[in-house]
């Protein structure tokens, strides 16, 4: 396995649960409600059903997941003929587990939904700190110029993968142009990756595609499915988190 895929399966798996609270707003919560909403977080509490799939471009490996908002529950499809049933949120510990099947399962779904749906789980997950950067040069991509720039660092415990740092460069929409990610708030990105190809539905605008800085497609996002009801599903149970123990 290459450095750049085991870093694709791990560069989103500590996502803890609940929404968005600090006791004192800074610049940085300010900044990260902005693209929360560029993405479509005011329109979440309508959404009943979402479903897509995750796919190493050029590689035989992609896993696509029906998520029931409503129910909390998403069923992941790693094969054709092979289907699992997951806990959002998963479970209170890693231990809790059905077996070592779903549990794996359940950190690609953490990590898949990263991906897909970033932008919203910055107003969905606890345990974030946010800074404003201001206006940054984009690490590995000069032609995007300067960026306003904002950095999310996940707390030391909690999660599957806890201390991990992004750092958001932005469009004048708010919406992200590119990504870096720090393993364990590392000084230097791991991973850069530009951010293409939005897709708009009911009303969540949402990336197909990320892209190395030498050109090659990285992760594509594929049929993309956003079904909304009257019902508002704003509970715990709508949003996804890993709930992983410590």
């Amino acid at each position: 396995m290459t450095r750049t895929l085991r870093l694709l399966l791990t560069v989103a798996c500590v996502l803890p649960s609940t929404a968005l609270a600090q006791s004192v707003p800074t610049p940085g919560d300010a900044l990260a409600q902005r693209v929360a909403k560029a993405s479509g977080s005011e329109s979440w509490a309508k959404v009943s059903k979402l479903g897509f799939s995750w796919t190493v471009a050029g590689r035989s490996l992609t896993r696509s997941y029906a998520w029931d908002v409503v129910a909390g529950t998403v069923t992941h499809f790693p094969a054709p003929d092979e289907r699992c049933e997951l806990p959002v949120g998963g479970w209170a510990k890693p231990g809790d587990a059905p077996d070592a099947d779903h549990l794996n399962a359940h950190k690609g779904w953490v990590n898949d939904s990263f991906w897909a749906m970033a932008g919203l789980h910055l107003a969905w997950d606890a345990g974030l700190t946010f800074t404003d950067l201001g206006e940054q040069e984009v690490p590995q991509l000069p032609k995007l110029g300067k960026r306003r720039a904002l950095s999310a660092r996940y707390g030391e415990t909690g999660g599957y993968t806890p201390g991990d740092l992004y750092v958001f460069y932005l469009d004048e929409q708010d919406l992200p142009v590119a990504w870096a990610f720090h393993k364990g708030g590392a000084e230097q990105p791991n991973l850069v990756a530009t951010w293409e190809g939005f897709v708009t539905k009911a009303g969540l605008t949402l990336p197909s595609k990320f892209v190395l800085p030498s050109g090659k497609t990285l992760i594509e996002i594929k049929d993309l499915i956003v079904e909304t009801s009257d019902a508002e599903t704003t509970g715990p149970a709508s949003r996804p988190a890993s709930g992983a123990g410590e």
